[in-house]
């Protein structure tokens, strides 16, 4: 299967996570050190593993079905997703 983006990225406390679920909702599967806080979610996926982590090998995989989408780009085109790049801009002065 291929893991793909639910709703969009952000930095959020737990109690503030939606995702969203459907019908389908009851085969996801949580990965990663995020859902080490499920017990402060609001919803659940049907299993999760909070000791999983991502290697850069799996990266070829997501690659690989983004390419058949046709969503390759130029490699001057491609850009990071920052998600801390407002978590740590200062708050302006009211």
């Amino acid at each position: 299967g291929e893991m793909r983006l639910a709703g969009s990225e952000a930095v959020l406390p737990p109690e503030r996570v939606a995702v969203p679920w459907d019908a389908a909702a009851a085969d996801w599967f949580g990965a990663g050190t995020g859902w080490g806080y499920v017990e402060r979610m609001p919803q659940r996926p049907a299993a999760l593993d909070a000791s999983l982590l991502p290697h850069a090998e799996d990266l070829l995989s997501l690659a690989g079905f983004a390419w058949a989408r046709g969503e390759g780009v130029e490699a001057e085109q491609a850009l990071p997703v920052y998600l801390r790049d407002n978590v740590a801009t200062p708050k302006k002065a009211p």
